[in-house]
């Protein structure tokens, strides 16, 4: 698959969705060799390298996977407000369910996650349809925090803070 997506230029995730396009979501872990687990407590050792990219609170597909296996089905609308790399659109993207993703980094070479920054009280709600299921990941700004407000002060809005962290 990888020989497969850089031969025609495409995302590695993409070249994974075309493959499985069609199977069911069982079949789909099975050939991406992710058992379906069943029970309560889901541990990972590691990341997928398939899916997304290497970035700071990176979660493992898999997780996303059964999140979505269990609590959505094909066509359903997921929301990431804090895509980050891109786990879960790279996963929704393989799973056939809908995403809307959001981040405040500037992401020219994921252009399916949106750059937001959401001022409450001068914004609109950003996102365009009611989600089935909104995936927030545990908060690791401040892994990044010199780097997002570096990045939101020079390219967006010179002289404001963002989310209180100045």
């Amino acid at each position: 698959m990888e020989y497969i997506a850089a031969h025609l230029q495409m995302d590695l995730a993409l070249a994974w969705a075309i493959r499985l396009q069609g199977k069911t979501d069982q079949e789909k872990f099975k050939d991406l060799g992710w058992g379906l687990r069943t029970w309560d407590q889901w541990y990972f050792n590691e990341c997928d390298d398939r899916f997304g990219d290497d970035w700071p609170g990176r979660i493992p597909a898999q997780l996303i996977a059964h999140t979505l296996y269990y609590f959505t089905k094909p066509g359903d609308q997921v929301l990431d407000p804090m895509a980050g790399g891109g786990v879960v659109p790279d996963t929704c993207l393989v799973f056939e369910r809908r995403c809307q993703a959001f981040d405040l980094a500037v992401r020219d070479k994921r252009p399916e996650i949106e750059h937001h920054h959401w001022d409450p009280q001068n914004d609109p709600w950003p996102v365009t349809r009611k989600p089935d299921l909104i995936f927030f990941d545990p908060p690791y700004y401040t892994k990044k925090q010199k780097a997002y407000e570096q990045t939101h002060k020079t390219r967006h809005h010179p002289g404001v803070s963002q989310c209180g962290l100045a």
